[in-house]
């Protein structure tokens, strides 16, 4: 809590107050963004959700070369030939 002389906030006090104001309008808004999210959804089959969730698994799998590569070469010493 701040105590001021004269009532006026300091300048730190007033940004949090108003990053407070803008989050909780965000948040305010999360329920209509939760309803959208879950209208896109439909009525698919689990069998369509499984395998949409390994095709994800999968690409982010295919990151792993790459940056792999890289930690072999730069921060192990191994040769790329």
């Amino acid at each position: 809590m701040y105590i001021t002389s004269g009532g006026a906030l300091p300048e730190e006090c007033r940004t949090r107050t108003r990053r407070s104001i803008l989050i909780s309008s965000m948040l305010r808004r999360m329920p209509s963004l939760h309803w959208r999210l879950n209208s896109l959804r439909g009525d698919l089959p689990p069998e369509f959700w499984m395998l949409w969730i390994g095709t994800i698994i999968n690409r982010l799998g295919g990151f792993v070369i790459p940056f792999l590569t890289l930690f072999l070469t730069s921060q192990r010493g191994i040769p790329v030939n």
